[in-house]
């Protein structure tokens, strides 16, 4: 549990109230309220935010993240938010296809004390239909941002199969939401049973969503033929 450092019966402060709070919602997957009135920003035992409901209000919701925090004994591996419609798992490192069901199962680690990555949703149509890279890409409308402390390396991304459109075949990454074609990763998915997966690295401020494959542009040929001749 986490350790406030309270002594006796003396109550809860706002701010270490948040911090416990913080700590349950990354533990177990639910979001915390992120209407103005409630001021919740998730928050690490030191103090750090690291989600800031302000920065983040367009995608406040389905918050889901992993993270490493020794004060609080916080070592959360995955993550997928109880929410419903929230169709993202996230593993810390490269699973390689497999989906531990627990928590300690799953043997990756964290290099460094208060690191987290927790990622937030607009909760937008999972559907791709957004063209993007002059047509050569169609896009679901939801995005994920990424806000990410401390020392997060590879992690992976995926989602059952049956949870998203079977023509959603690749991860965009990009520090602008629009994903615009000279900023943006396009990684593949793989799969591995009933779950499409990537292994990816997410900065912070980073967004993600998923596409359709990409269209090749079709291949023009300048050929000679006789004057009146069809080619």
């Amino acid at each position: 549990a986490l350790n406030v450092n309270k002594p006796g019966c003396e109550k809860l402060q706002a701010a270490e109230i948040n911090k416990v709070e913080s700590y349950l919602a990354v533990k177990y997957g639910f979001t915390l309220n992120q209407l103005a009135a409630n001021n919740n920003n998730y928050t690490a035992s030191n103090g750090t935010i690291t989600w800031d409901r302000t920065l983040n209000s367009g995608y406040a919701n389905n918050i889901t993240g992993i993270g490493r925090d020794d004060a609080s004994a916080l070592t959360q591996k995955q993550s997928h938010s109880v929410n419903n419609n929230a169709p993202l798992f996230l593993y810390n490192g490269n699973t390689a296809g497999q989906s531990p069901v627990m928590n300690d199962s799953n043997t990756t680690t964290f290099p460094a004390n208060l690191s987290y990555l927790i990622l937030g949703e607009n909760r937008a149509s999972v559907i791709p239909n957004i063209c993007i890279h002059s047509g050569r890409i169609s896009r679901m409308a939801r995005v994920w941002k990424a806000q990410k402390t401390g020392t997060i390396d590879t992690v992976t991304v995926a989602f059952h199969k049956d949870s998203i459109p079977a023509c959603v075949h690749s991860v965009l990454i990009s520090p602008d939401p629009l994903f615009p074609g000279g900023n943006t990763r396009v990684i593949s998915l793989s799969l591995s049973g009933d779950t499409k997966y990537a292994a990816v690295v997410l900065n912070n401020n980073d967004y993600l969503s998923f596409s359709s494959d990409s269209i090749q542009l079709p291949k023009i040929d300048t050929l000679r033929t006789c004057s009146g001749s069809n080619i």
